[in-house]
């Protein structure tokens, strides 16, 4: 005579349980293979979010994106069984997991970590970079606006979100808005070289440019820290947006915002 035992079935607590925090270990991988695939792009973004430290390893993408399709397996084979075991579809993990894009789309990558981990700032912010960087100015500029409304007091973060809501105005063509946004930047965090750069940058779409470099001269003199101006100059003088297109191709201006800058 043969015995044959069975696992007792897991509990609804338990398998929801297992998967709140089974999505939110995906979450974090979709977040950092966002970052990582940006960072292997040739577009000039080069994005790191400010809570870079609570995210997994990205030293290595080839292993970032290995741990991320062995988790992402052994969920859906979890899923399989325990379909309740997330509130999206079955389907959408599968289409998902065959989607070879994933690996190299950040957007797709920053979509799902949104997601995911609904509560994570860095997630929304990711989010919002790579629509801009796909040209999607408007809804990146609502996704900014929004996430400033939620953490208005947060100085590093307000900072960030307004540098790059300044860019989304610029690609819309709004240059009083790009300009006000650099500006509240670097009000917020007048210690950052980042802030004080997109300040800067900005203040070359002034139709009225007479009055901007006079405000060039009295932002980098109220930096708080220690600025190194030719390292200033050099990261201004790059070719990156309509605002650097303008400081290249007028040479009176670029002549003019280097002496601000340097002197």
């Amino acid at each position: 005579m043969s015995l044959s035992f069975q696992n007792p079935p897991l509990s609804h607590r338990l398998i929801l349980d297992f998967g709140a925090e089974a999505s939110h270990r995906l979450g974090e991988l979709f977040l950092a293979n966002s970052i990582q695939a940006g960072l292997r792009l040739t577009d000039g973004i080069k994005y790191r979010p400010l809570t870079q430290e609570r995210l997994p390893d990205l030293q290595s993408s080839a292993q970032l994106r290995a741990r991320l399709r062995a988790s992402l397996r052994s969920f859906l084979a979890f899923l399989d069984v325990h379909p309740a075991a997330s509130d999206l579809p079955l389907d959408a993990w599968y289409e998902l997991s065959a989607t070879e894009r994933l690996w190299v789309d950040p957007l797709l990558s920053a979509e799902w970590a949104a997601v995911l981990l609904p509560e994570r700032f860095d997630a929304r912010l990711t989010q919002a970079v790579n629509l801009l960087r796909h040209g999607r100015a408007r809804p990146a500029l609502d996704q900014f606006q929004e996430n400033l409304r939620q953490i208005p007091r947060a100085r590093e973060p307000r900072a960030q979100l307004l540098r790059n809501a300044a860019a989304a105005y610029e690609v819309l063509g709004d240059d009083a808005g790009a300009r006000w946004c650099a500006r509240q930047s670097f009000a917020a965090c007048p210690w950052s070289e980042s802030s004080l750069a997109s300040y800067l940058i900005y203040l070359a779409l002034d139709a009225e440019l007479g009055g901007s470099l006079h405000e060039v001269g009295e932002a980098c003199r109220a930096f708080r820290g220690n600025l190194d101006r030719p390292a200033l100059w050099g990261l201004l003088d790059e070719h990156s947006g309509r605002a650097s297109t303008r400081l290249q191709q007028d040479h009176i201006i670029r002549a003019r915002f280097r002496q601000a800058v340097l002197h």
